[in-house]
Formats: structure tokens, C-alpha cells, sequence
């Protein structure tokens, strides 16, 4: 277990070029309380636990009423996230996109 918390669902891990590692998750209202919400962690190099509270980088509240499953991925000098939204019967995939290059936690998408 990289952390536990009651709701914390869906985690994907991220090393980027530098070798810092990352973990992005989501909520599932049912049992933290809250959702639509995408959070991104500083984690250990071998990926074995978190380092920070991190930051939350989405807020899907207003536009996006359920958001989860994020995966971050960097192409060409961009940090792309990923993320399926809406719910499963009538939802849609989400993307945002970053160009900063600095530590993901502290980026806003």
C-alpha cells in the first residue's frame, strides 16, 4: 500500500525524466466524502509511499459531476492528465494539458 485513506480510488503512479516519482488519485464520494477531485503526490523513487499531502490539480465539481481514474503522461515538453468523467452509462474523457516543467504538485492544469 503506497497510502491508505478511506475513498482514496483509482491511483496511478508517474516517474517523470528527472526520476521523481508521483502519484495521481481520485475520490469516491461514497466513502471520503467527496469526488470529482484529482489530487497529484510526491511519492519515494521506488514508488513505495507518498512524500507530500499534494496538491489537488482539478476540480471537476462545476463541469464534470463524477471525475476519476487519472493518468498522467508527459510527450513532447507537455504533462497531460487523463481522466474519464460523467460517469460510466454517459461520460466522456477529459483532458488537460501543462507545459510548465517544474514539479507536477505544484502546477495548476
Amino acid at each position: 500500500m503506497v497510502e491508505g485513506g478511506a475513498g482514496l480510488i483509482d491511483p496511478c503512479p508517474f516517474w517523470d525524466e528527472d526520476g521523481k516519482a508521483y502519484l495521481s488519485h481520485a475520490y469516491a464520494g461514497s466513502r471520503a466524502g467527496i469526488k470529482s477531485i484529482l489530487v497529484i503526490k510526491e511519492m519515494n523513487a521506488a514508488g513505495t509511499k507518498t512524500t507530500t499531502n499534494g496538491v489537488m490539480v482539478y476540480d471537476g465539481h462545476e463541469l464534470d459531476p463524477t471525475i476519476e481514474g487519472p493518468k498522467v503522461y508527459k510527450r513532447n515538453g507537455y504533462y497531460y492528465l487523463f481522466a474519464p468523467a460523467g460517469g460510466v452509462a454517459t461520460g466522456w474523457q477529459l483532458v488537460l494539458r501543462s507545459k510548465i516543467y517544474m514539479v507536477l504538485t505544484s502546477v495548476k492544469w
